[in-house]
């Protein structure tokens, strides 16, 4: 099977799948990448030393191992997908990516790096970005509340509508169409219904129809590009990479101390796998969490 071939049937199989469209985006990005750097025209022609090979050049273009780890987990993947489908026709029988006698993606070794994180000081410094009464402050602040409080990612945030906030919760739509509920803090209520008046006020007779909960200055569904002037407002604030995933750090770490309880903390998040959790938890520098505490 020509390997262009096989990289176009599996990208199908991602979308049967149901991956999110931003996942689906990644993986054909770094599958393809992979398909036409390797110099191979066959899928079963492809050997442990292309998949060397490869590595070594990810390496020498100086892409961090934690990155190159990802790549090859995608792309083992996509092994194992022909070798489960084509099971009977055989079209291969071993997957390059797989450490020899076992059963297990090749690794590179990755260090093993304290995660920064926002402290309480720094959400409210982030907070007091947005004092004005207009609706892109109010929006903005309750944006930057809504990471903090609930530690959504950035692609949940987009989804949110208005049916999905109720009195004392609002439904998610995670990765994989899997939803979940997450609970709202009194601070956050005060803010919703701020931002839900500012919101009437803003919006006309015709716009309300719109089921978008945020909605951006041309009064439709606020997306990346508008977060995108969010970062700029931030940019500069604070010396933390990652702004907004670092909301949901920050949101892991003092729900945890809060509860103590890493399945609690793994469900509000939506991880699938408690281990990356524990990541969240575990990695982050102790001053601040001692701070936080």
């Amino acid at each position: 099977m020509k390997l262009e071939e096989a990289l176009e049937e599996y990208l199908i199989e991602l979308k049967v799948k149901k991956l999110s469209p931003q996942t689906q985006d990644s993986y054909k990005g770094k599958l393809t990448a992979f398909v036409n750097s390797i110099g191979v025209k066959n899928l079963e022609d492809v050997k442990p030393i292309h998949i060397k090979e490869y590595i070594l050049k990810r390496q020498e273009a100086n892409v961090k191992a934690n990155s190159i780890n990802t790549e090859l987990r995608i792309i083992s993947g996509m092994f194992n997908y022909f070798i489960d489908e084509y099971e009977d026709e055989e079209i291969i029988d071993s997957n390059p990516c797989m450490l020899k006698g076992k059963m297990k993606t090749r690794r590179l070794k990755e260090s093993k790096k304290v995660m920064k994180a926002f402290s309480e000081e720094d959400v409210e410094e982030l907070y007091n970005l947005y004092k004005g009464k207009g609706y892109f402050d109010v929006r903005n602040k309750t944006i930057l509340m809504v990471f903090a409080e609930t530690g959504i990612r950035m692609t949940e945030l987009f989804t949110i509508e208005m049916k999905d906030v109720s009195d004392n919760r609002i439904l998610i739509h995670g990765k994989g169409d899997k939803e979940r509920y997450v609970p709202i803090s009194s601070r956050l209520k005060k803010q919703l219904l701020k931002y839900e008046r500012a919101r009437k006020k803003f919006m006309s007779n015709e716009d309300q129809k719109s089921s978008a909960y945020f909605v951006s200055k041309h009064k439709k569904k606020f997306g990346k590009r508008g977060l995108q002037q969010v970062a700029k407002d931030i940019n500069g604030t604070i010396d933390i990479e990652g702004c907004f995933h670092n909301f949901r750090r920050y949101f892991a770490v003092k729900k945890y101390l809060e509860t103590r309880d890493i399945y609690r903390v793994r469900d509000l998040l939506g991880h699938s796998d408690v281990v990356v959790t524990q990541r969240y938890v575990n990695s982050i520098d102790k001053e601040l969490v001692l701070g936080m505490e």
